[in-house]
């Protein structure tokens, strides 16, 4: 699921998240988020 998430960043698409728990992705990553 995080690698489909980054994906979709990368193709344009603003991805906003509420998480409850732990969160593996890194936001504002150059070229990856």
């Amino acid at each position: 699921m995080i690698k489909s998430l980054y994906n979709a960043s990368r193709a344009g698409v603003k991805i906003q998240m509420i998480v409850r728990g732990v969160c593996c992705l890194i936001p504002e990553q150059l070229n990856m988020s």
